[in-house]
C-alpha cells in the first residue's frame, strides 16, 4: 500500500513497513520526486500521515500500533508528542481543521471518531468521542461548514457527523449505507455551489459514487 498526501511541493509517502518519507514533488512533463527525509515513524504499519493546517513544520502520523505521533519536520529524531492510550486499535486518519486552529479529528479501527483540542501540543486534550459502528478509515472536514465531518466507516458505510459549535460534542447527522462493501474513501465537493455533493468509494466492488451530503442516496 502506498498513499500520497500532496501539500504544495511536498508529499508524504506511507508504507506497510512502518516507514514514512517526505517527498519533494517535481511537476514537469512527468511527475518525479526526491526523498527529503525517511524514518521509522512507528513500530507497525503506518496508516495515516497528514501535514498540520496551521503549523508549517508539524505533521501527524497514525499506525497499526494505535499510536498518534506529532512530528517536527526540522528534527525527526523523536516525536514532539505521542497519544498512546486513547485509541484501542490502529489510527486510520488524522485531519486538522482548515478553519479552526487547534482542532483535530482522528479516526480509528476501534470504531470511534474523536475530536481533540491541540492548544497544548505536548498533550492534546480529547474533547469528544463517537462510536460509529465501523472502523473510521477516512474523515473529511466540510470545506464551507466548519462543524460538519464526512466519515467512511468501513462495514458501517458513510456518515455525516455534526460537531458542536465548541467541538465538545459529536453526533451522527446522516447515514448513507447504499454501498455494500467496505467504505474506505469519502470527500466533499469543494465548489461552493456544490457543497452538499460528496464522493464515496468502497473496496471490493471498486465503486466510486456521487451522493447527496444531506443523506439522500446516490444522485448520479
Amino acid at each position: 500500500m502506498q498513499g500520497f498526501l500532496v501539500r504544495t511541493s511536498a508529499s508524504l509517502k506511507l508504507s506497510h513497513f512502518a516507514q514514512l518519507a517526505i517527498v519533494r514533488q517535481h511537476w514537469y512533463r512527468e511527475a518525479t520526486g526526491e526523498v527529503l527525509h525517511q524514518w521509522a515513524a512507528h513500530e507497525l504499519e503506518v496508516w495515516s500521515g497528514a501535514f498540520d493546517q496551521w503549523q508549517d513544520n508539524l505533521l501527524h502520523t497514525g499506525a497499526d500500533d494505535a499510536i498518534w505521533h506529532g512530528w517536527d519536520m526540522r528534527d525527526l529524531n523523536a516525536p514532539v508528542f505521542s497519544i498512546r492510550k486513547e485509541h484501542q486499535a490502529g489510527v486510520c486518519c488524522i485531519q486538522s481543521h482548515p478553519c479552526q486552529e487547534h482542532v483535530i479529528c482522528t479516526g480509528s479501527y476501534d470504531e470511534h471518531a474523536r475530536l481533540w483540542d491541540c492548544r497544548s501540543m505536548a498533550k492534546p486534550l480529547l474533547t469528544a468521542k463517537l462510536g460509529t459502528g465501523g472502523g473510521v478509515w477516512r474523515l473529511r472536514w466540510h470545506p464551507h461548514h466548519p462543524t460538519l465531518l464526512l466519515a467512511a466507516c468501513m462495514q458501517e458505510g458513510f456518515e455525516v457527523l455534526q460537531c458542536g459549535s465548541n467541538f465538545s460534542k459529536i453526533k451522527v447527522q446522516q447515514h448513507y449505507g447504499a454501498q455494500r462493501t467496505l467504505a474506505y474513501g469519502a470527500d466533499w465537493c469543494h465548489r461552493a455551489d456544490q457543497s452538499p455533493l460528496v464522493a464515496t468509494c468502497s473496496f471490493y466492488d471498486k465503486l466510486c459514487c456521487p451522493a447527496d451530503g444531506t443523506g439522500d442516496p446516490a444522485i448520479a
